[in-house]
Order: C-alpha cells, then structure tokens, then sequence
C-alpha cells in the first residue's frame, strides 16, 4: 500500500493471501488506468478452498495445474525429462541443507514461519480453511527438507540422550542413597574393558 509502481504487468503470489479484499487490491496494481494486467496464485491443493473467497468477490479464475507448465517445459512431449531433472533438483536442493547447518537452519525457520501465518489470516480465511488440511511432509519437502522440523528435532533430542554420558548432574546425585553415591564414585576410576570384550560374554 502506498506505492505507485508504473508498468506492472503481471502480479505473482506464492503464499496464501491473508485476506481477499487485500489481494484484490494488490491485483489491482497491474490493470491500472485502463491498462490490461495478470495475476496468478499458488496455491497448496488443500488451499482450493480460498478460491471460492475470490469469487465471492467477483474475480474472474482460470485453473492452471502444474502439467500444463510441465507441457510447456518440454513442447516435444517429454515430459518424462522434466521428471527427472525436477527429482535431480530436489534431491540435490535436499543434499544441500541437509550437509549445511546454516541453510538447514533457514528451511527449519522458514517451514515454521508459514506454518505460524496460517494464526494470521482472517477470519474468512480461517473459516474456510484449516492447518491440519496441509500435507506436512510435502510442505517441508517444499522447503528443501526431508522431514519435518518437529520431528527432526525429537530425534535429535533422543539421538543426543543416547550419547549423554559421564557423572549424574550434581543436583540429581545428591538424592542418590549413600550406598548408591559411593558405587558410581568408585566406578570412576576402574580400569575400562578391553575392546572387543561384551559384557554379555560368559566366563
């Protein structure tokens, strides 16, 4: 709002609009003075929903689905090539924040900021919609991740206590029984097992 952008062609939105008055008003930015413009949306299929909002406030829709960018892609009909370099791409895209602690991190961050802007949207949105409709592997796969951040950080969190070691916290030894206290003190200083030698082993 505000701004005076000459010669706006075309409007394009990848996140859902918070309200639909308000993306009215920013489609209307690129049919301005008589001149012609478009807009287009993506939408997540469970999304569709949101365009019945649109027409309800009289925009004129066209449903483009993703074959057709597809198609125009590959216009000898070789769709089974775009296949593959779109697999190459994610798989790489995925390889990519998996290795890099940084960019993990901004994908974790940003999977988590769309999900908290669906508490934003307005009321009409919200009726028509709901977060538990998303496919959340897709969404975090979308994001170049290969699971959700929820549950990478739950087993990340088990995979650490597996490997916690050493001495009981202080506040948690001083409960001990004095017999108990004494054992784990002594065992501190006990020479360590020869590798390759299991407790399990008879003798």
């Amino acid at each position: 709002r505000g701004l005076n952008l000459q010669g706006v062609h075309w409007i394009v939105q990848y996140d859902l609009p918070q309200d639909p008055k308000e993306y009215v008003h920013r489609v209307g930015r690129a049919a301005r003075l008589g001149q012609l413009g478009r807009a287009i949306l993506f939408l997540n299929p469970s999304e569709e929903a949101f365009l019945r909002l649109l027409r309800d406030v009289g925009m004129a829709l066209n449903e483009l689905k993703s074959a057709s960018f597809q198609a125009a892609l590959c216009p000898g009909g070789k769709r089974r090539e775009i296949y593959v370099m779109e697999l190459a791409l994610q798989r790489g895209l995925e390889a990519a924040v998996l290795e890099q602690p940084f960019l993990h991190a901004a994908a974790a961050a940003a999977y988590q900021a769309y999900m908290r802007s669906y508490a934003t949207h307005s009321t009409a949105v919200q009726r028509v919609l709901h977060i538990g409709q998303l496919h959340l592997g897709h969404l975090a796969k979308s994001f170049a991740l290969k699971e959700i951040p929820s549950r990478i950080g739950r087993q990340q969190l088990k995979r650490s206590a597996g490997k916690r070691s050493g001495p009981v916290p202080e506040r948690k030894r001083k409960g001990l029984p004095l017999a108990e206290r004494m054992k784990r003190q002594a065992g501190r200083t006990q020479v360590a097992r020869p590798v390759g030698i299991s407790e399990f082993a008879a003798g």
